[in-house]
C-alpha cells in the first residue's frame, strides 16, 4: 500500500514543470486505498502520464488528457486527494484570470422555456464548448427552483478512440432574475460551480444563447458560451439572426466553434 502511494507521490513530483504539488504523507494518511488503485488502474495512470507532460501552462492540453482517460477511479481518487484533503495542488494556467459577462442575463425566462433537449450548434471556449453532438437536456423540479441538467457530448481522445460522455448536473434558477442559474456539480473529483447567464431567447423559444463562468478553486476560473438550438442545425437565415444577436450582446462571433451535430449516437 504505501509502496503504491510513494510511487504515485514520485511519479506526480518529477513531472515535467512542477505541475503540482503533493503532500505524499497526507496521501498516506488520508488516500491510501485511492492511491493504490490508481496505480492499479490503467486508465488512471495514463491520464496522470498525460497530465504531467503537458506543463502547468497548456490548459488544452490538461482537458484533453483528462477527457480521454478519466474514469471512476481517477475520480474518486482526486476527490481524496484535491478536493477532501488538499494532498495535491494544482497551479492555475493563469491565476489572475478572472470571467467578464458581456452582458445581464434574462430577466424573465421560465423554467419551461428551459425545459427538454437542446442541442449546442456553436461554442466559444475550445476545452469545453466544441466537443461533438453536445445535447443539453432541462427537466425542471416539481418542488422548486431546481433543475437537472444532463449533458451528453463524444469525445475523441488523444489515443485516437471515440468516448460518449455525459454529465449530471444540478442548477438552481435565481426567482428574482430568472436568466441566471446555478450549476453545481462534482467533475473528475474537483467540486465545480458554475455561473450561467441565458443572455437571449428567440421569441419562438428555437435557440437561445448563454454565457458561463465557473472555478474550479480560488485563483482558477474559465468561461465561455454557446448557442442552443431544438434543432441540429440552423437555416443560414436563422444563422445571420443569431450572429447578429450575438455582436449585439458583445460576444466575439468570429471565435466561435461549430460542432458537429448530425448523426449523433
Amino acid at each position: 500500500m504505501i509502496s503504491a502511494i510513494l510511487s504515485l507521490s514520485l511519479f506526480l513530483l518529477f513531472s515535467p514543470d512542477g505541475a503540482s504539488g503533493q503532500n505524499i504523507l497526507c496521501m498516506m494518511m488520508h488516500c491510501a486505498e485511492e492511491s493504490k488503485n490508481c496505480m492499479l488502474d490503467s486508465d488512471c495512470r495514463s491520464a496522470l502520464a498525460c497530465i504531467t507532460g503537458c506543463g502547468t501552462q497548456n490548459e488544452t492540453c490538461m482537458f484533453d488528457c483528462l477527457y480521454s482517460y478519466e474514469d471512476d477511479v481517477f475520480d474518486t481518487f482526486m476527490k481524496c486527494a484535491f478536493t477532501e484533503h488538499k494532498c495535491i495542488t494544482m497551479v492555475s494556467p493563469d491565476p489572475n484570470f478572472r470571467c467578464k459577462p458581456p452582458h445581464p442575463p434574462l430577466q424573465t425566462l421560465s423554467a419551461q422555456q428551459l425545459k427538454g433537449a437542446w442541442y449546442i450548434v456553436l461554442g466559444l471556449n475550445p476545452n469545453f464548448d466544441c466537443f461533438d453532438c453536445q445535447i443539453t437536456t432541462f427537466q425542471p423540479s416539481n418542488t422548486s427552483n431546481t433543475l437537472f441538467v444532463n449533458e451528453l457530448f463524444e469525445v475523441h481522445t488523444v489515443d485516437g478512440k471515440l468516448k460518449h460522455r455525459l454529465v449530471n448536473e444540478t442548477a438552481v434558477q435565481n426567482t428574482s432574475v430568472q436568466g441566471l442559474l446555478e450549476y453545481k456539480s462534482m467533475q473528475m473529483g474537483h467540486e465545480t460551480t458554475t455561473e450561467w447567464r441565458i443572455l437571449y431567447q428567440d421569441p419562438k423559444l428555437s435557440y437561445m444563447i448563454g454565457y458561463y463562468c465557473g472555478h474550479v478553486a480560488s485563483d482558477w476560473y474559465y468561461e465561455g458560451s454557446v448557442v442552443f438550438s431544438r434543432m441540429p442545425a440552423l437555416s443560414s437565415e436563422v444563422l445571420t439572426e443569431v450572429k447578429g444577436h450575438m455582436t449585439s450582446l458583445g460576444l466575439p462571433v468570429n471565435q466561435f466553434c461549430a460542432p458537429k451535430t448530425s448523426n449523433c449516437f
